[in-house]
C-alpha cells in the first residue's frame, strides 16, 4: 500500500542534499562562516531575513530547553543560503532562536545579527538555567559573539531597534524590583554601543511594542495605574504613554476627568489592544458605568506624542477585525473570518461604518488562522493546518498549496523571493523550514505537491526521518503496489515492488555509514523482513497467474512445481514473516495455495 505523502515526490537530489548537508561540524570553539551577505536588509523580525542575494531564517522549530552550547544546535540555530538554493544552507549562529517572543527573531543591521536565546549557564542547584534568556549580536561570518545582558523569562518580549547607527535592546522586565522591593515590571532599555542598561519606565501595567517594521517611528506603548497618596490604592483612571528609542517617554493620554462624545467627563482606563496595519488600537473604559469604546489612531500620528496625539483618533464602530489576529489594510479595509451557517467565509469589514452590516463576505473559505493579507490574496491556515490562500476580490476560490501540516503558533510564515517559507509540522517536515512558490500554477493539485525543505536537518532529525520512512513499511498484508487502475508498480526492469518498502531502502541507503548504524534494529527489521515477504509474494503469485482451475494431467508436473516453491518459500520465512505473508489476504495467496494443492490431488485421484 503506497503511503499518503511519499519522500519520492519530494525527489532524490533534494533528499541527497538533506542528509549532505546534515551533519556539522559541532566542537570547534571558533565559528566561521562561508556565505555573508551584502546589500540592504529587508523583512527584519520574524524568522526570516532578507539580506541581499541570502536569506537567514531560523533553522526550524527546537524546543527552548534543548541543548545551547555555542556549536551544538543545528535545529533551532540561524542559518543562511542562497534565496535560490535555499536547501543548501549553513549554520551562522551555532546557538538556539527559541525565545517565546513570536513578534521578534531575526535582526539584522550592519554586518551583525541581533538575537536572543535561552542561558546555557548553571543556576545555583546545577540544573541549566533555561528561564533565562540573554541577549547576543554574533557577525554574519561568524567571527564575532558578544553577549550583552540577561533577563529572567524566556517569553521576555524584546526589540533590537537601531538608531543613528547605534542598535538599541528594548525590553519588558517582569521581575524588576521597586525602591519598597516589590516586584514590578519595568521597560529597560540598553544601549549596545555604550553597554549601559536604563530604566525606561517602572511599575507599568501594560506594554505592547509595535512590530518592528514600525518601531523606528515608535517602540513601545504602556499605561501606567495611579496611586491615590493617601489610600495607596488604584485610582480609578491610568495613565498612557509612548516609547521611541533614543527619546524620553510621553504622556499622551490622563484618563482623569475624561470628556466623552456627549460632553460628559468620567474618568477612564486606557488600554492598547493591537498594534496592526500601521493603526493602534485601544479602549476607553468609563469608570462610572464600565462603557467600553474602541478607537484607532494612525501609529505615525500617536508617535508624534504631546498633548493631541490621540486627537486624529476615530471611534470604531465594529470592533470584530480590529485585533492582533486581523490582516488590517485601513480602517476601511479589514480582513478577518466569519462563521455562518456551519461555513466559514472571509469577510471584509469597515470598522468605521455606521451600516447595520459592518462587513461583506469574500468568499466561503476554509480559515483557522489568518496569517496576513498581500498581493491581492488572504493567506492563512485552513482547518486542517494547511497552508492556503483565497483573493480578497472574490475572484478565484479558496487554494491549497499541499498537504502538509504548518505550525500555527510559532512565527506566522514569511514571504521572500517569491517563495513562502514556514515551518512544516508533518512527520517528514519534522518542524523545520520548507518553501513553496507562492504563485499557484493552474494545473495544481494539493493532493500531489509538497514543500521543499530549506535549512539543514541534525544528525539526529536524519536518522528519525530514516526510521520514519522504515515504519511506514506495513506490519502487515505487505504486497505489491498498484496505481489506481488497478496495473501492478513495476521499476525499469520490470520488477514489481511495494512502494512504501522501496522509498524506505532509498532514503536509509543515502544515509553514510556511520548515519546506517544509528538506526534502531526494530526499524531495519521491518525492511528485511518486507523484502523477504515480497520475495516469497513473488512465487506465489505465480500461482496466481497459473490458476489451479487451469490444471490438466499434461501441466501437473508444473504445476506441482510452483506448489512446491511456494511451500518452500513460506518455509524459509522466519515465524513474522510468515504472519505478514499470510495476513495479504488481497492477493489471496494462501487461499490460492490451498486450491491448487486441492486440484493437483483431485487429479491424481
Amino acid at each position: 500500500m503506497a503511503m499518503k505523502k511519499t519522500f519520492g515526490k519530494i525527489g532524490l537530489v533534494l533528499l541527497a542534499a538533506v542528509v549532505a548537508f546534515g551533519a556539522v561540524a559541532c566542537s570547534a570553539p571558533k565559528w566561521s562562516v562561508g556565505m555573508v551577505a551584502t546589500g540592504e536588509v529587508s523583512s527584519n523580525g520574524g524568522f526570516l531575513a532578507e539580506k541581499g542575494e541570502y536569506v537567514y531564517f531560523i533553522n526550524g522549530v527546537e524546543d527552548y530547553t534543548a541543548n545551547n552550547d555555542f556549536g551544538k544546535p543545528v535545529t533551532g540555530s540561524l542559518v543562511v543560503a542562497k534565496k535560490s538554493e535555499p536547501a543548501k544552507a549553513e549554520v551562522v549562529v551555532p546557538k538556539l532562536f527559541t525565545a517565546g517572543d513570536y513578534t521578534a527573531g531575526v535582526t539584522i543591521y550592519g554586518d551583525y545579527v541581533y538575537y536572543a536565546t535561552p542561558s546555557a549557564e548553571k543556576d545555583t542547584t546545577g540544573a541549566i538555567a533555561t528561564g533565562y534568556l540573554e541577549f547576543y549580536r554574533t557577525k554574519l561570518d561568524g567571527s564575532e559573539t558578544e553577549m550583552f545582558t540577561r533577563v529572567n523569562g524566556n517569553g521576555t518580549v524584546y526589540r533590537y531597534l537601531e538608531v543613528g547607527g547605534t542598535v538599541y535592546l528594548v525590553y519588558t522586565n517582569a521581575y524588576d524590583e521597586n525602591e519598597d522591593g516589590d516586584t514590578v515590571t519595568s521597560v529597560v532599555c540598553y544601549d549596545t554601543a555604550a553597554k549601559k542598561e536604563t530604566t525606561v519606565a517602572q511599575d507599568v501595567a501594560s506594554v505592547t511594542y509595535a512590530p518592528l517594521a514600525d518601531a523606528t517611528t515608535l517602540t513601545a506603548l504602556y499605561t501606567k495605574n495611579v496611586k491615590n497618596e493617601v489610600t495607596d490604592s488604584n485610582e480609578s483612571y491610568n495613565e498612557l504613554y509612548i516609547y521611541t528609542v533614543g527619546k524620553e517617554p510621553v504622556l499622551v493620554a490622563s484618563g482623569k476627568n475624561w470628556t466623552g462624545e456627549a460632553g460628559s467627563t468620567s474618568n477612564v482606563t486606557y488600554a492598547v489592544t493591537a498594534v496592526n496595519g500601521g493603526y493602534v488600537v485601544y479602549t476607553v473604559t468609563r469608570a462610572a458605568d464600565s462603557d467600553v469604546k474602541t478607537y484607532a489612531v494612525a501609529l505615525s500620528e500617536i508617535a508624534k506624542g504631546g498633548e493631541n496625539a490621540l486627537a486624529s483618533a476615530v471611534k470604531l464602530e465594529d470592533t470584530t477585525a480590529a485585533t492582533a489576529s486581523a490582516a488590517i489594510v485601513s480602517l476601511n479595509e479589514a480582513y478577518a473570518s466569519v462563521s455562518l451557517n456551519s461555513k466559514t467565509f472571509l469577510a471584509k469589514y469597515d470598522m468605521l461604518s455606521a451600516e447595520e452590516t459592518k462587513y461583506e463576505l469574500v468568499a466561503e473559505a476554509d480559515i483557522s488562522t489568518l496569517f496576513f493579507v498581500e498581493g491581492g490574496y488572504a493567506y492563512y491556515a485552513n482547518s486542517s493546518s494547511y497552508l492556503s490562500r483565497i483573493a480578497i476580490d472574490g475572484s478565484a476560490e479558496e487554494e491549497v498549496y499541499t498537504n502538509e501540516t504548518i505550525s500555527t503558533s510559532w512565527y506566522k510564515p514569511e514571504m521572500a523571493d517569491g517563495k513562502i517559507f514556514y515551518a512544516n509540522t508533518s512527520s517528514e517536515g519534522q518542524s523545520y523550514i520548507y518553501y513553496v512558490d507562492a504563485a499557484i500554477p493552474a494545473d495544481h493539485d494539493p493532493e500531489e505537491a509538497e514543500g521543499k525543505f530549506a535549512g539543514i536537518r541534525s544528525e539526529e532529525d536524519i536518522v528519525a526521518l530514516a526510521e520514519y520512512y522504515l515504519n511506514q513499511i506495513p506490519t502487515a498484508s505487505v504486497r505489491f503496489s498498484q496505481d489506481e487502475d488497478g496495473n501492478w508498480l513495476t521499476d525499469a526492469n520490470g520488477n514489481r515492488y511495494n512502494e512504501a518498502v522501496e522509498e524506505a531502502r532509498a532514503f536509509y541507503e543515502m544515509l553514510t555509514k556511520d548515519q546506517q548504524k544509528k538506526v534502531s534494529e526494530d526499524a531495519l527489521k521491518l525492511l528485511t523482513d518486507a523484502d523477504a515477504v515480497l520475495e516469497a509474494t513473488e512465487v506465489f503469485m505465480k500461482l496466481s497467474e497459473n490458476p489451479y482451475k487451469d490444471i490438466t494431467a499434461d501441466t501437473l508436473a508444473a504445476h506441482e512445481k510452483l506448489v512446491a516453491d511456494a511451500e518452500a518459500a513460506l518455509a524459509a520465512l522466519t515465524e513474522d514473516q510468515q504472519i505478514m505473508l499470510k495476513a495479504n489476504t488481497e492477493d489471496n495467496l494462501m487461499w490460492r495455495l490451498q486450491e491448487a494443492k486441492e486440484r493437483i490431488e483431485d487429479l491424481k485421484d
